[in-house]
Parts: structure tokens; C-alpha cells; sequence
């Protein structure tokens, strides 16, 4: 019922999904390799056929036409209005997963179908997961629940952090998010710059937070649910965020299809080519836009990248936070500090009368690379002990701005906003001053209130990621938990936007 409610047309492709599946997994048992091989097929071809057809026939058709006109070849385009079922994407990868088990041998199938039916249809999960494996969550429903008044606060206290996370921080930021998107040929390179680093955090507050929202839920309910995100933007490199992020779609891409294709057992030119394979099918698994395929496949670029150049990366950090003597390491310090100066006393011509020139390059990139630089010859020469940390914290940078580059692809209505959006980041008539960053819909106070929101979410993310802590925190006194419930609740009706509840994955 909770899902038909949204349409009930929608209800026949979930059950279509859930007959078909259950049948090819009971038909499998104690059958030939062959036979199982073939009834698998089946059912893959099935079921990714009507994810194919409700998500991607548009997609083809435009594509299609776009090729022909390349050619000068002119072609009526159907019009199929296709509606997409919701979080189709999602129960369809968690039924073909199940399948896949069954096949493997890794379970026996379900043969109650009211029991598998819950499994696919489970209502916390399915607008948009995490996808859940079979052999977590049906031994769960053999299980005789009972009320339990510690896992039904822990399940509040999280589903109260997604909220936060959604309707405090994803939801306000996305007002300057789609202000600029919405027309990004209208502003120049500093608003683009700072709606994608807003973008980059509204993503992973929307979606962690209906992940938390959705494992809350299920906890109050008596079920355990896999944790979806893991504090992705502390990794040290792409391959780490992608253990950290979306971590029920990323390892189902690992373990049905990665591993399938020989994983990391091959020569390296097959590994690059498995490796963007599964990147720009997860591209397109996200949406059927090209825009989608690229950040699929500047991900899986960014992979192959940081493998291959391994050794030179080895080579430049041994220049970089190798020791050094103290003479050298003063001269490296001085040299940084003239370089930082310097652009603040060059002037404005030395860089050319092209007004699209960089965004303040004398104020901001030359002296944070002179900064850099006497940075990295102090801890060289007279601070050794702290090169993990900064090598940490540069790694930590690097990722975060190159997962960043990716998401304006995938924030992006076409490709054409996307490129002009990272041809632009830099260029334009610009300025540091914050008054010329406000909108119409986006003042000082919001601002304020974003920084404010942004500061929650690190505490949010510190609380999360030491579990303890919820754990010592629910063994407090009455009187000191109550009070921080009713503040998070204030926080919620105080600076919470309440016009735009839908969430970006729901669309997928």
C-alpha cells in the first residue's frame, strides 16, 4: 500500500520484478549448470529490460536522434510518455542480486513468497535503499520481533540526524544550488565555484540522510540495516571514497560484476578496461543522461589515474615530505614566502587585458602556492614528525576536489551546462566580496545559516563516525538526553526548509 500510493501502475512493475525473480530462483534449485545458467539469463533479461525500458528508452531515442542529425540525416523521434516507477533502480538490483545468490549457491532460495515479496518491496528501503543483500535481511524476517525501547531511541536519534541532514542542510543549500544551475550562464565563475562546493555537500546530506532515515526506521522496527556511508569526504583517494560512499551500490557493482569480470586477478590493461566498465555503467545506473555517464566515467578515470601513476606519485611525495637539511629547508621557506607576496605586488597587467582572466590569480592561487611551498619546507627541515598529517590532509584535499569536479557533471542539466560550468569556474568578472555571492532567494542570513549548518553536519558526521559515543550518550540521565531531543527538534522547525522534501535518489 505505501508504495501503489504513489501510483498504482507502479505497483504491477514491483510485482512483476518480485514473480519473475522468485520464480527463476525456486526453478534453479537442484538443476543442472546449464539449466540454472539459462534461467538466470532469463531473468536478468527480464528484469533489466523493464528497468531499461521505464528509465532509458528516451535516452536511446535522444541519443539516436542526436547521432543522425551528426550525419544530416532527419529523423521523427518518438514521443513515449514513460513515467518511472519510483526506486526502480533500486529493488530491481536488490531482486537480481538475490537471484544471483541463489545461482551461485551462496543461498538456498525463498519459497515463502510473502516473506520474499517484504524482501523486495521492504518499505523503508525501497524509494532509495541502501540495497540490501538477501542473506542480511530474510534471516531477519524469520525472527520473532519484540519491542525494544533501546534500538527504538537509537532508531530515532539516527532517523533525527537524516532529518537534519535533509531538510537542514541539503534543502537550504539547494537553494543557491539550483538558482545557479538553473541558469549557470547567468553567473559567473565564483557563484559556479561556490555552488559546487555547496552541491558537494547537499548531495551527501540528502541522500546519507534518507539512508539514515531509512536505518532508523527500520531499526525502530526490529531490523538491522548495512550502512550506506561512511564519512566519504575524509578519503585519501577515489578508490577510499568509493568504500565510503553509496556502499551498498558500490560493493553490488564489486561483487556482481567487478569480481565477475577477473576484479584485480588480470593484466593491467584489462583491469583499466573492468574498472571503467563497472564506472560507466554506474554512471548510467544513476540516470539516463550523458551527464551521468561522464561522472561515471571520470570516476573510473580518477582510478586508473591514481594506479597508474603510482610510482611517480611515490616519487613526487619523497621530494615533497622527504628530510631535509636546515639550510635548504630555510631556503625552501623563503623561496615559498617570495612567491606568496608576489602576487600581491604584481600588478593587474602583468597578467594581460583579458578580462575572463583567472579568479584573482595575485590574490589567491599564486599565494597559496607559495604558502604551500614554505609549508612543505618547514615540515621538511624542522617538523618531520608532522609530514602524516600533511600529507593526510593534501590527500584528503585532492579527493574532495576531484569527487567535486565529478558532481558538477552530475548536477548539470546537459552537457553543455557542465562543460561551460567547468570552463568558467575560474573565469569571469569576479570578486571576493560575499555581497556579490547573495541571490534573491539566498541572503546574508542564509549564509550564515548554511555555515551554521555545515559546522551541524561535521558534528553530525564525528558523532556517527564513533559509535560509542551514541551508545554513552543513551546511557545518560533522562534529564540531559530530553533536552538535546527537544533542541534537535527546535533546530528541524527553525531553520528546516520545508518546500522541497523530494530527494535527489528518489529519482533513480
Amino acid at each position: 500500500m505505501f508504495y501503489i500510493s504513489w501510483n498504482p501502475s507502479f505497483g504491477l512493475t514491483l510485482l512483476t520484478t518480485t514473480i519473475t525473480i522468485y520464480v527463476a530462483a525456486v526453478a534453479m534449485d537442484g538443476q543442472e549448470p546449464s539449466r540454472k545458467r539459462l534461467i538466470l539469463v532469463g531473468a536478468v533479461i527480464v528484469n533489466l529490460g523493464i528497468l531499461i525500458f521505464f528509465k532509458y528508452s528516451n535516452f536511446f531515442f535522444n541519443s539516436l536522434k542526436d547521432s543522425l542529425q551528426f550525419f544530416n540525416i532527419d529523423w521523427q523521434q518518438p514521443t513515449l510518455k514513460i513515467l518511472l516507477p519510483v526506486g526502480i533502480s533500486f529493488y530491481t538490483f536488490q531482486a537480481l542480486g538475490y537471484c544471483i545468490d541463489v545461482y551461485r549457491g551462496d543461498r538456498k532460495p525463498e519459497r515463502h513468497f510473502g516473506k520474499f515479496a517484504l524482501f523486495v518491496s521492504f518499505f523503508p528501503l525501497i524509494l532509495a535503499g541502501p540495497i540490501e543483500r538477501s542473506g542480511r535481511l530474510l534471516p531477519q524476517f524469520e525472527e520473532k520481533k519484540q519491542f525494544s525501547y533501546d534500538r527504538a531511541v537509537s532508531g530515532l536519534l539516527l532517523f533525527c540526524f537524516g532529518l537534519i541532514k535533509k531538510i537542514v542542510i541539503a534543502d537550504r543549500l539547494a537553494v543557491y544550488v539550483n538558482t545557479v544551475f538553473g541558469d549557470i550562464r547567468a553567473f559567473n565563475g565564483s557563484a559556479i565555484l561556490l555552488a559546487a562546493y555547496f552541491f558537494t555537500i547537499q548531495i551527501y546530506c540528502d541522500f546519507s540522510g534518507y539512508s539514515d532515515m531509512a536505518i532508523g526506521t527500520a531499526r525502530i522496527m526490529g531490523y538491522d540495516i548495512m550502512e550506506n556511508f561512511r564519512q566519504p569526504y575524509r578519503s585519501l583517494s577515489i578508490a577510499e571514497f568509493w568504500r565510503r560512499w553509496h556502499i551498498s551500490l558500490s560493493s553490488w557493482f564489486r561483487d556482481y560484476l567487478y569480481v565477475p569480470l577477473g576484479g584485480n586477478r588480470v593484466a593491467r590493461l584489462r583491469w583499466y578496461f573492468n574498472i571503467m566498465i563497472v564506472f560507466l555503467l554506474s554512471g548510467l545506473w544513476h540516470g539516463a543522461q550523458w551527464t551521468f555517464v561522464v561522472w561515471g566515467g571520470l570516476h573510473g578515470l580518477f582510478l586508473c589515474a591514481g594506479a597508474g601513476f603510482r610510482k611517480i606519485r611515490g616519487t613526487i611525495a619523497g621530494i615533497m615530505f622527504g628530510a631535509a637539511g636546515k639550510p635548504l629547508a630555510i631556503a625552501i621557506i623563503l623561496v615559498g614566502l617570495a612567491v606568496s607576496v608576489s602576487g600581491y605586488l604584481l600588478p593587474p597587467r602583468w597578467y594581460g587585458p583579458d578580462p575572463r582572466r583567472l579568479l584573482y590569480l595575485e590574490q589567491i592561487a599564486i599565494p597559496l602556492a607559495g604558502l604551500c611551498i614554505a609549508a612543505a619546507g618547514f615540515i621538511k627541515g624542522f617538523k618531520q614528525s608532522a609530514v602524516g598529517s600533511l600529507r593526510k590532509i593534501m590527500s584528503i584535499a585532492l579527493t574532495f576536489h576531484l569527487v567535486m569536479l565529478g558532481w558538477i557533471f552530475f548536477r548539470a542539466e546537459k552537457m553543455a551546462d557542465a562543460w561551460y560550468a567547468v570552463t568558467h569556474l575560474f573565469m569571469g568578472k569576479q570578486t571576493l566580496k560575499l555581497s556579490a555571492w547573495y541571490q534573491p532567494n539566498f541572503k546574508r542570513y542564509e549564509f550564515i545559516i548554511a555555515g551554521l549548518a555545515i559546522i551541524l553536519l561535521i558534528v553530525i558526521d564525528s558523532v556517527q563516525a564513533r559509535g560509542e559515543l551514541r551508545e554513552r550518550f543513551a546511557k545518560l540521565p533522562a534529564y540531559i538526553r530530553w533536552p538535546v531531543y527537544q533542541l534537535l527538534v527546535i533546530i528541524v522547525l527553525l531553520f528546516g526548509i520545508f518546500t522541497q522534501s523530494k530527494f535527489i535518489y528518489s529519482n533513480f
